[in-house]
């Protein structure tokens, strides 16, 4: 073999190697071919069954900001709820909501409202102010609304931890009742990135 021959084989053997590499990409790319996709949202599935539910928002609700709102069994009389909700605070994280605060009800006529974050907590108070105030449920009664923002660099597909403990919600029943507070049970549905 020439040494011309040579150098001409070696530099097509370089240029294939080359254009192997060139042509094989980065395996982790979001476009076609199989890559993981990033998450561009959430997913929130409702609960089906349960009398105090969290439930998303069809109106207000976007990709990546979910707004969820507590709804109750109607024709209940009551003068607050109280309640603890646990999520990854890698993956999402308790938003604003208009008017800057965490926690929000229009159900109540002049409700005085109490939220705490912890890392991956959110703890709310919301109650009737006056001595004699209750409101009683009807069907499209909200007790509570609450929202969430997607954290950047999650895969899509990601389940999201999103619970209510037991035994952290209660209701204030209306003045005059035999107990201040009924314990509740909150069914919470399913979240994941989408």
């Amino acid at each position: 073999m020439t040494r011309t021959a040579r150098i001409t084989q070696c530099a097509l053997g370089i240029l294939g190697l080359t254009l192997l590499l060139a042509c094989g990409g980065d395996s982790s790319s979001t476009g076609g071919g199989g890559g993981i996709q990033p998450a561009g949202g959430l997913t929130y599935t409702d609960p089906t069954t349960g009398d105090y539910k969290l439930v998303r928002d069809t109106v207000n609700s976007t990709a990546s900001h979910l707004i969820l709102n507590l709804v109750g069994p109607t024709a209940t009389e009551l003068s607050g709820v109280g309640f603890y909700f646990n999520t990854d605070a890698t993956k999402v994280k308790w938003a604003v909501l208009s008017g800057g605060q965490r926690v929000s009800n229009s159900l109540f006529t002049n409700p005085l409202i109490e939220s705490k974050v912890t890392t991956d907590g959110l703890q709310a108070g919301i109650y009737q102010k006056g001595n004699l105030a209750s409101v009683t449920t009807g069907i499209t009664s909200v007790l509570a609304t609450v929202a969430m923002d997607l954290q950047a660099g999650l895969s899509a597909g990601t389940p999201i931890t999103l619970d209510a403990p037991a035994g952290k919600a209660v209701i204030l029943n209306k003045p005059g009742s035999a107990t201040a507070t009924t314990p509740i049970t909150i069914t919470v549905g399913a979240l994941v990135t989408n």
